[in-house]
């Protein structure tokens, strides 16, 4: 059903496949603190992949990078290339339950009363912490309560003692505290306009080309986001490879431009509009026909001197 609405909303087969395969290699690096120097995402996501990678064994990784991989293979060449999709992830659902029955041994009598009464004695020994754990935290609570009575004691002295007045500053330093929080909460719903949004833009740019993170860099330079309403932002590209780039660091744009324009509720909606690609020039000839129709005089000096493009 989910891979069904992502092909309504018009993303194409093969790059979904690709993705997935991408996202089970990524997993894959992340079993390894040594490899995963290799992952190409931020710190967020970096977390998120290794915490995933932990609940899923190396082979079951392995076995879904085989399907996707072969289904990426032999897309191109498919009659029904859906259907193909379809099957690939259906396999990929069945990994664990195929990989269970390779794993299902049939006990013998004797191996099940052995397996029964190991059982029982763990479930005795778990009772005996339990009981264990009670009894000390018991004694616990009834020393802390001991000496919480002999720290009250101690501390009625007089207001001008040395324990009184850290304890006034440590209520001050509260205080403070607690201002700070609340004045940060309500700058965290402040109103930001197209200017202070392209200055927190640029900024964010620069901080890419600092840390040597030039491809986002690019990215985040083809365009201007704009604003709209109900603290809305989108940012047109000309291509879905640069918007897949960008979805993978969108938490921590976000996160910056919340932080900068000081408001939580900013939304980013990154669209693609082919037509605009249009408007980029890349090859020699479409420089010179832009820089011609700029200044026309051009065209003189090179028919003068001979040149050819």
């Amino acid at each position: 059903m989910l891979f069904n609405k992502v092909i309504e909303q018009g993303f194409n087969g093969q790059h979904f496949i690709d993705g997935l395969c991408l996202h089970f290699r990524d997993l894959l690096i992340s079993k390894n603190s040594l490899s995963q120097v290799l992952l190409v995402q931020n710190e967020n996501l970096k977390t998120k992949y290794i915490d995933q990678a932990k609940i899923k064994d190396s082979s079951f990784i392995l076995n879904a990078i085989n399907l996707t991989e072969d289904c990426s293979y032999r897309y191109k060449n498919s009659k029904n290339q859906r259907l193909l999709t379809e099957i690939c992830l259906m396999k990929l659902c069945s990994i664990e339950s195929i990989e269970l029955k390779k794993k299902i041994k049939i006990l013998t009598k004797e191996e099940i009363y052995k397996k029964k009464t190991k059982e029982s004695n763990k479930v005795k020994i778990e009772e005996i912490k339990k009981v264990e754990k009670v009894e000390k935290v018991e004694k616990v609570e009834k020393v802390e309560k001991v000496e919480k009575v002999e720290k009250v004691e101690k501390k009625n002295i007089s207001g001008l003692s040395i324990s009184s007045l850290r304890a006034k500053k440590d209520i001050e330093n509260l205080n403070i505290a607690k201002q700070k929080k609340t004045t940060l909460s309500k700058n965290f719903d402040s109103n930001f306009n197209q200017v202070t949004l392209n200055k927190s833009w640029n900024k964010f740019h620069e901080k890419l080309l600092t840390k040597g993170r030039k491809n986002l860099a690019s990215i985040l330079a083809i365009a201007e986001p704009e604003v709209l309403e109900n603290n809305e932002i989108t940012y047109t590209l000309t291509n879905e490879t640069n918007k897949i780039e960008l979805e993978r660091n969108k938490i921590e744009l976000l996160s910056f431009l919340k932080n900068e324009l000081r408001n939580s509720n900013i939304k980013l909606h990154i669209k693609v509009n082919r037509l605009k690609e249009k408007t980029f020039i890349y090859s020699p000839l479409e420089k010179y026909e832009k820089l011609k129709k700029i200044n026309p005089r051009i065209e003189n000096l090179r028919k003068e001197f001979k040149l050819n493009l």
